[in-house]
């Protein structure tokens, strides 16, 4: 009998701590399977891909906008995304990016809309965001991304990367939730798995799937983890059910849900197969929502279908009231000691934390006052570090000197900016001789003859070219072309080796001079000062 209790409670044990599985029927479409956990009967749920099913039409369930008792969050904030990779990434994106413009800029952090998410994805192409899946190509990405490592085909369970190459950091939000991972978290590509308390209550921040084998993540727990990849708190996350379903009786109700709206904060709607956001609510029982496929709002009953598929639950998450991280640029070059020519090209580096915008103003500093802009504006960088390629002019009249700093400022943020530590020296073009040519022979005097072979040659100064034509003159009039073209030379000298033709008819005389002529820049050019004599064989 002793031994039988025993057993008895190692049992109890296992059921309240340990997850365990339970199979479960194949007629609930997005229950995957059940587990104990705590003591609490868990059930775990994989949403999407998400398509819209055949039922599904564009301009139906649209709201009454002249319903007095209609609320909507701010309708010119909150972003409409078709579906990008996954309904639930896409319904958290555009939870994240209602966030980023109000007030938590470091959310999206791309270039698009000078940084600021935009209002739909229509920017990036049918099927593409990058705060939901990131993708080469896509926003300026040249790296490999939540699409390129993860995503095979609607439904498979194949990650391309696997196997075959080092999977990038993750970066989405759709990384962080698991959606398209089967490897790591057994998600068909566009599916996100989500966990529920049997009873009712809310399942908070549930991480009790991650150590198993196979794991699994909460997709909740991957809008947390998100959102503190960007700097940012987290004061609730959590799954639940409505309440009433499966005859729970600690359900969420719709006046929590009104709730979370008048305060502020979309919800996740969780139907049989699909996310889609909760944005307002009018009436008594009426929900509006964007529903990942098309830019407009919808409405749907609590607790009804959407679609043809059944709403069972909600996603609540709450972020911290806004402390924007820090944000900075430090100057790293010039920061002090170094020496540029003008007529040279120098790199302006710096670095950057949090998010001080999309582009940046460079100017000069001579003695602490503005000496010029370099860029009025150029890329912030990306990665947490910019620079600029800086031709410095060589004109006439531009500073010198061993004061000089530069000043790299945020234009959309005005005070975050930097200055070099330190002066740097900026030093005068090497001043350079103008192109020039100079026949040195024959240049008078010299008699030369049919049939053999005689040097013409010539110095030059500057940069007169690579190339140069040299020309026959009688009396100062063309009488043919020795070289159409040959090198310049080197070290201010060139030659050319004539081999003077002896045919018949071939002109002789005493009236002869060469001509040698940049074929790049034809003005720099020079003839023999004086006549030379060709005889005859």
């Amino acid at each position: 009998m002793k031994k039988t209790k025993i057993n008895a409670y190692i049992l109890l044990v296992a059921l309240v701590m340990v997850a365990l599985v339970i199979p479960v029927s194949a007629a609930n479409s997005s229950l995957r399977a059940q587990s104990y956990y705590n003591g609490n009967l868990i059930d775990e749920r994989e949403i999407g891909p998400g398509h819209p099913p055949l039922i599904w039409q564009a301009n139906a369930n649209l709201p009454d906008l002249t319903d007095k008792s209609m609320q909507v969050l701010n309708g010119a904030s909150v972003p409409a995304l078709d579906w990008s990779y996954g309904c639930s990434a896409t319904s958290a994106s555009m939870y994240f990016g209602y966030f980023d413009r109000n007030g938590y800029p470091n959310i999206y952090t791309g270039p698009t809309n000078g940084g600021l998410f935009p209002l739909t994805n229509a920017v990036w192409g049918t099927g593409e965001c990058p705060l939901s899946a990131s993708h080469k190509g896509i926003d300026s990405r040249t790296v490999n991304g939540s699409v390129d490592d993860y995503w095979y085909g609607y439904g498979s369970s194949i990650d391309p990367y696997y196997g075959h190459w080092v999977e990038h950091s993750q970066d989405s939000v759709g990384d962080f939730m698991g959606t398209s991972q089967y490897y790591h978290w057994q998600n068909i590509d566009g599916g996100t798995t989500f966990f529920f308390s049997t009873n009712g209550a809310p399942l908070n921040d549930y991480t009790g799937s991650e150590g198993t084998t196979p794991s699994k993540r909460d997709g909740v727990h991957g809008m947390k983890l998100f959102a503190e990849s960007r700097g940012y708190s987290v004061t609730s996350d959590y799954n639940q059910y409505i309440y009433g379903y499966n005859g729970n009786t600690q359900g969420f109700t719709f006046n929590q849900y009104k709730a979370e709206i008048d305060a502020g904060y979309p919800v996740l709607i969780q139907l049989e197969g699909h996310t889609m956001l909760g944005i307002g609510y009018s009436g008594t029982d009426q929900v509006i929502v964007h529903d990942t496929w098309d830019y407009a709002n919808h409405t749907m009953t609590w607790g009804g279908t959407y679609a043809g598929m059944q709403h069972f639950g909600v996603t609540v998450f709450h972020l911290s009231p806004s402390q924007t991280p820090a944000s900075s640029i430090t100057v790293t070059s010039p920061n002090g000691g170094e020496t540029w020519q003008r007529g040279t090209t120098h790199t302006v580096t710096w670095s950057y934390t949090g998010s001080p915008g999309s582009t940046v103003k460079i100017v000069l500093l001579k003695s602490g006052t503005d000496a010029g802009t370099i860029s009025a504006s150029t890329s912030i960088g990306s990665g947490g570090t910019g620079s600029y390629s800086w031709p410095m002019s060589a004109a006439a009249g531009m500073t010198t000197g061993s004061d000089f700093k530069v000043s790299v400022q945020s234009i959309s943020l005005p005070t975050v900016n930097d200055t070099s530590d330190n002066y740097f020296t900026i030093t005068a073009a090497t001043t350079q001789a103008p192109a020039a040519i100079t026949v040195t022979s024959p240049n008078g005097g010299e008699t030369w003859q049919r049939g053999t072979t005689q040097t013409i040659s010539w110095s030059y100064t500057g940069s007169p070219g690579s190339t140069v034509k040299i020309v026959l003159l009688k009396s100062g009039t063309e009488v043919g072309t020795i070289s159409a073209s040959t090198s310049i030379g080197s070290g201010g000298t060139g030659s050319y080796s004539w081999p003077m033709s002896a045919a018949a008819g071939m002109t002789t005389g005493s009236d002869f001079k060469v001509s040698v002529q940049s074929i790049s820049l034809p003005t720099v050019n020079d003839t023999s000062n004086n006549y030379f004599t060709i005889n005859p064989q």
